[in-house]
């Protein structure tokens, strides 16, 4: 399994098995949108960089709830 099928498998396909494939599992409009911003060069890389520090963004209820030092998500 690549690490860009284990990201699919758990979040639009978990939502999916559990009926909530509507309102959580992928970033669209009108969906929850919690999520990490992870520092990696593209989707099938994130895995291997799960690193001290990676995280440079935690989204909650779509808003910015913590931002690394120096990154901007939001003016």
């Amino acid at each position: 399994m690549t690490p860009a099928e284990a990201l699919k498998g758990a979040t639009v396909i978990a939502a999916r098995a559990v009926g909530l494939e509507a309102r959580v599992g992928s970033l669209e409009a009108g969906k929850a949108a919690d999520f990490a911003v992870i520092d990696a060069p593209d989707v099938n890389q994130w895995l291997y960089h799960l690193r001290p520090n990676a995280c440079r963004a935690t989204i909650v209820a779509g808003r910015t709830a913590w931002e690394a030092d120096g990154l901007r998500l939001s003016p």
